[in-house]
């Protein structure tokens, strides 16, 4: 199997640096771009295709609710994993309305983020080609923190 190709997308350089490092470090992970906004991001998605985007909540410019939402609509192939501090499960359920495969908080262990995004990749590349996630790690949860919030209320993006 190749390289996941990750895309960073945060509005802390500390935060994106020690992805990168964190990424970097796997056998089977490449960090192909950076991005410090949601509009950014959006561009670097486009741009650069990369199978996973790691996407930040809260960002100038453009949020990563909107960002996503873009993302999912124009790039089926490319799967956005929410990673963000807040635990709220309005914003979780936000993500997942806007198209995320998933949704961590940064308080969350580094081994549950690594193993999320090799899930949401396998899943991406299967033969069957892009789909939603429903099931195991990838679905719209933060593995340690339990199930998932019903998101049931919350109207779901089209196109995916």
């Amino acid at each position: 199997m190749s390289s996941i190709r990750v895309l960073l997308v945060d509005d802390h350089e500390v935060i994106r640096q020690g992805l990168c490092a964190l990424l970097s470090a796997e056998g089977d992970m490449d960090v192909i771009g950076e991005a410090s906004d949601g509009m950014s991001g959006v561009e670097q998605a486009r741009a650069l295709r990369p199978d996973v985007v790691l996407m930040d909540l809260s960002m100038p410019r453009m949020d990563g609710v909107e960002a996503t939402r873009r993302i999912s609509a124009e790039l089926a192939d490319v799967r956005v994993i929410g990673l963000s501090m807040y635990e709220q499960s309005d914003r979780q359920c936000a993500m997942t309305a806007a198209g995320a495969a998933a949704y961590l908080t940064k308080s969350g262990p580094s081994a549950t983020l690594l193993q999320t995004i090799r899930s949401v990749a396998r899943l991406t590349s299967t033969a069957e080609g892009p789909r939603r996630h429903s099931a195991g790690p990838a679905r719209a949860t933060d593995p340690a923190r339990g199930a998932a919030p019903d998101c049931r209320s919350v109207p779901r993006a089209s196109g995916r």
